[in-house]
């Protein structure tokens, strides 16, 4: 045996690969976990090196000596990937579910690069089947850029959002936040009214449909619809018939909406006639790189852009090339982006990803705020590259998109700290950015003005 440990002390190089050998090896462990039937055998020395509630757990007196620890509300697989991250054996998260498990786990021992690392995978992974649950998730995690991105998802495919598999199980309070949002890409406010009955009727017992309290509880979500921007036809195919409302508020929308009276209904509901304002889809636009060549990053490089823009834009992030490997695998990524005015030293927006990322690919940054861009002003993109590598870079020719317009956003110049790279030679691949919304009509302000009151 002493001659099997001499081997591997002298043989591993670096500290992590030690670690690793003596998890998977149970060699000089002190400590175990048990997880349902799963028995895990740990270092506490190795876990408090990365987690201040286990140091408080074994060094501060709060846990008996030589006494099985067990935990009961994480589960077998997601506590190993937790043992195997804080040892640095590579983790693979597998879908959502696993991210925001692990996410959980990592919060409760205070591992703020997992915390992160599942993080950014949901953002990576965000998309319309999974964003009520992650909007959720979000929320009560307070995790806001998450939840930002959440908000913007369900504006952009609110229809499809609305069909996915978790809009039977939104809460309450999730209708309510949907229902709040002035932009909405929707065909018809019809769409947000049969959410609310379809999730109503899929909760509520319809036995008890003469209860004062069921009506009561619906009514908070009914009075935020705006039945009065539906047409007569629409009125017939989904609100005559329906149990949410009275005969009487029925009577009273209908007169409005084929404008036989033009009083307000003075029963609490929505007075608004104008539709939700539609949310245009994020568009990318790619730059044209030449004459690509690679670059050894020593951790510190700094790369600017400087641009301006013909009118008004939300930049929402960036698209980057990682780093390049002739036989591929992974690494951890360290990138930070931030969005100035060009002769400020302060920032306005940024973004970063960190994490697990494949060799020769791309990767989207998206900025913890939206950038909103106007005509008449140079801006800058700063590109910290904290993670040594080789990565590509090339000449920027020209920018383009879809629409063959070169014109949306203008490039001034591409530099590096110290000159460190040939001018006009970025790592940019795209930029992200959606069109601006509109500022509220004046029906709308007054309408927010009054209920402010």
């Amino acid at each position: 045996m002493a001659l099997v440990m001499n081997d591997w002390q002298t043989k591993s190089k670096t500290f992590a690969e030690k670690c690793s050998y003596v998890f998977e090896k149970k060699l000089l462990t002190d400590c175990e976990f048990h997880v349902e039937s799963e028995k895990i055998q740990c270092h506490k020395l190795i876990l408090a090196m990365s987690s201040p509630v286990f140091q408080a757990m074994f060094f501060n007196g709060y846990s008996e000596e030589s006494v099985p620890i067990i935990i009961s509300d994480i589960k077998p697989d997601i506590f190993l990937q937790m043992i195997h991250f804080i040892y640095d054996i590579p983790i693979y998260i597998q879908s959502y579910i696993n991210a925001c498990d692990l996410y959980y786990a990592a919060k409760k021992y205070l591992l703020t690069f997992l915390e992160k690392e599942c993080i950014n995978y949901l953002l990576e992974y965000l998309n319309h089947s999974n964003v009520l649950y992650l909007y959720e998730f979000s929320k009560f995690h307070d995790e806001i850029k998450l939840r930002k991105q959440c908000i913007l998802e369900i504006q952009l495919h609110t229809t499809e959002v609305l069909r996915s598999v978790h809009a039977s199980n939104m809460s309450e309070d999730t209708i309510s936040s949907i229902l709040d949002l002035h932009t909405l890409n929707v065909p018809s406010e019809l769409t947000l009214f049969k959410m609310v009955e379809e999730w109503f009727l899929s909760t509520i017992d319809m036995k008890e449909s003469s209860s004062t309290q069921w009506k009561g509880k619906c009514y908070g979500l009914l009075k935020k619809i705006r039945f009065l921007s539906l047409t007569t036809t629409e009125f017939a195919e989904g609100i005559l018939t329906t149990k949410l409302l009275t005969d009487k508020q029925k009577l009273d929308i209908l007169l409005r909406i084929t404008k036989v009276m033009e009083t307000s209904m003075g029963n609490g509901l929505c007075e608004l006639r104008q539709k939700r304002r539609p949310v245009n889809i994020k568009s990318t636009k790619l730059l044209d790189i030449q004459d690509v060549s690679e670059i050894r990053c020593d951790g510190s490089e700094w790369l600017t852009s400087l641009f301006k823009v013909s009118s008004p834009m939300d930049l929402i992030g960036i698209e980057i090339k990682m780093q390049r490997r002739e036989e591929g695998g992974q690494y951890i990524e360290n990138i930070i982006v931030k969005v100035a005015e060009a002769q400020s030293k302060f920032h306005f927006a940024e973004g970063n990803i960190y994490g697990p990322v494949h060799y020769n690919s791309k990767a989207q940054i998206l900025f913890n705020t939206v950038a909103k861009l106007k005509p008449g002003k140079d801006y800058a993109l700063h590109v910290f590259l904290c993670k040594p590598g080789m990565y590509p870079i090339g000449r920027h020719n020209k920018s383009f998109g879809e629409n063959n317009d070169p014109e949306i956003i203008d490039f001034i110049s591409h530099s590096s700290w110290q000159g460190a790279h040939p001018f006009n030679t970025t790592i940019l691949s795209s930029i992200i950015y959606t069109d601006p919304a509109e500022e509220d009509d004046e029906d709308t302000k007054n309408h927010l003005q009054m209920k402010s009151i």
